[in-house]
């Protein structure tokens, strides 16, 4: 019983690998961020010539495909995130998945190397994705997510409308609305408005007349590009 129970556990990951890997990784290359060697404000709108993935963007997406899968067995360095926020907000930090965590570092880093070094945006790429916590994601509803919104849209509109915690469409409302989560929870750590604006629009564009675009550009495509 027990070799059995353990063989259906690994078809099921590897199935899980195949399809839910790889699969998004293939899909999500329509949504190819921009370029990862951009120079310090010198961030632009991307243009159609974006549209068309390069091979390292190729390898960015399917590293980010994979990593929901692996993502719990990898260790994550915080020690940016100890340095930078105050402990109510590195407990939000710490509340993201293994993965989720991982990723946002390396949103945070990104935008390090390339000489930004305004702390409010710095602190919003480390807690960016906070609002995902709010629901236990899965891979393949993250994946989904990818697939419908590229493909069926509408389809994506109504499986995340608002929906209770108790409903089987929350995970999916949590994947539309973390933007806005995230920001409701970073203002109640005390993070600043710009951080909550960008945390609360980095899946959106922003007004080219605003002020602060050019921040919220950064965090886009260091998000994208990593």
């Amino acid at each position: 019983e027990g070799e059995r129970r353990g063989s259906v556990s690994l078809v099921s990951w590897s199935t899980g690998f195949l399809v839910f890997g790889l699969l998004p990784a293939t899909f999500s290359i329509i949504h190819a961020g921009p370029p990862a060697d951009l120079s310090p404000r010198h961030v632009i709108i991307p243009s159609m010539s974006t549209a068309f993935p390069t091979h390292s963007s190729l390898r960015r997406r399917i590293h980010r495909g994979l990593e929901g899968l692996f993502g719990p067995f990898q260790p994550v360095d915080e020690s940016p995130a100890r340095a930078l926020l105050p402990p109510e907000a590195l407990a939000l930090f710490q509340r993201m998945s293994r993965a989720d965590r991982a990723h946002s570092l390396r949103v945070y880093g990104w935008l390090v190397e390339r000489g930004y070094d305004q702390r409010d945006l710095l602190v919003a790429a480390l807690l960016h994705d906070c609002g995902k916590a709010a629901a236990r994601l899965a891979v393949w509803q993250r994946t989904l997510k990818v697939l419908l919104k590229t493909f069926a849209p509408a389809w994506w509109r109504k499986l995340s409308a608002p929906a209770s915690p108790k409903n089987w469409r929350y995970p999916f409302y949590v994947l539309q609305a973390h933007p806005q989560i995230g920001a409701t929870w970073a203002r109640q750590t005390g993070c600043s408005e710009l951080t909550c604006w960008l945390i609360a629009g980095h899946e959106q564009t922003p007004p080219s007349y605003h002020p602060h675009a050019d921040l919220m550009w950064a965090l886009q495509f260091a998000d994208a590009a990593s």
